[in-house]
């Protein structure tokens, strides 16, 4: 990970700590992001009371980036087109797809895209032509869209979802963190909207089944209410 990242990283979370964040509780307490933050304090120079004074860093083995929790999404267009493919390839192949975006519809555009045109057909395009019933949990489609937002956005979007499957919208504010989950099996937590990624630094996590099983039942239940 590139050090301006982890900086920002930790900054935020620090921040987060400090304001009572729950999520950022949450992050502090999974112990892959506990090991990833020893292993890179035993890669700084110098001697530190938790490093062993003939420990050599070049002889420290780097854990494998697939059993880390977490992924940083740069800013700057390749670095969302990047976090894109990334969402791509997580959903290649899925059937049934639940995601979760407050700003899917009508948010502002970062760098990334080339317009409302683009954004439309980037997530048609990220949406495997395999997923059959997509379940959007998003705020109402509003009518004056969030400021920096086009007006025509949402129904570009609207209609590219709905190509070649069965789209159900949950018209929610109770879920305020974005999620992707796929075929009650898997899930990521993306730290800012699908339509933002490349215009801050954000982290994507994996996440744990017992958090995928918990949110499908927590989501089923916002879809269920009245």
């Amino acid at each position: 990970m590139h050090d301006d990242a982890d900086y920002a990283l930790l900054v935020g979370l620090m921040a987060g700590l400090v304001r009572g964040d729950p999520g950022a509780k949450w992050m502090f307490e999974q112990a892959d992001f506990r090991e990833s933050i020893l292993f890179r304090e035993r890669k700084l120079p110098g001697s530190l009371p938790s490093q062993p004074q003939d420990a050599d860093p070049e002889e420290l083995t780097e854990p494998d980036p697939a059993d880390l929790l977490h992924w940083i999404s740069a800013r700057g267009r390749t670095g969302g087109r990047d976090a894109i493919d990334r969402i791509r390839e997580f959903l290649a192949g899925a059937e049934r797809v639940t995601w979760c975006d407050p700003y899917l519809l009508g948010g502002e555009l970062s760098e990334t895209f080339d317009g409302p045109d683009n954004y439309a057909d980037t997530i048609a395009e990220v949406i495997s032509s395999s997923v059959r019933h997509l379940r959007v949990f998003t705020l109402d489609r509003p009518k004056v869209p969030k400021p920096g937002a086009d007006p025509k956005q949402a129904t570009l979007v609207w209609r590219r979802l709905k190509e070649g499957r069965q789209l159900e919208l949950v018209k929610t504010k109770e879920v305020h963190d974005r999620y992707i989950l796929r075929d009650g099996k898997a899930g990521l937590m993306v730290g800012g909207s699908f339509g933002g990624l490349g215009g801050k630094y954000c982290t994507i996590l994996p996440l744990p089944s017992e958090d995928v099983t918990t949110l499908y039942q927590i989501l089923n239940g916002i879809a269920s209410a009245p």
